[in-house]
């Protein structure tokens, strides 16, 4: 699904990020990251029983090429297909938009999801 800003599911996705891919590094979303996820992020969100466990965000960058940032998987849903589903939706959310590269940044730290 994607998420509104603000909404319930979106907050639940901060934390998520928050940390998983923030804390590990010393970091902590800032303002500055939520004024960000406001400048036309698609910000998509895996749930399983009302709760959100995988999410993943979607810019169009235009001219083709779209980039996806904070893709996630809350540790006890991990090995279950959540982070291929969430990438798949991402990447069908990127076509509906004439989307036909992305570019998928990580961390060092993610080498198990490598």
């Amino acid at each position: 699904m994607v998420m509104d800003l603000g909404s319930g599911y979106y907050e639940e996705s901060l934390g998520l990020r928050d940390r998983e891919l923030r804390w590990p590094l010393g970091l902590a979303i800032s303002d500055e990251d939520r004024a960000m996820d406001c400048g036309g992020w698609r910000h998509c969100g895996g749930i399983v029983e009302g709760r959100l466990v995988a999410c993943a965000s979607l810019w169009d960058r235009g001219f083709g090429r779209a980039q996806i940032k904070q893709v996630v998987v809350d540790p006890g849903y991990r090995g279950q297909g959540l982070g291929c589903g969430i990438m798949a939706y991402v990447e069908e959310q990127a076509r509906a938009l004439g989307v036909e590269r992305g570019l998928c940044a990580c961390q060092a730290l993610c080498g198990e999801f490598l």
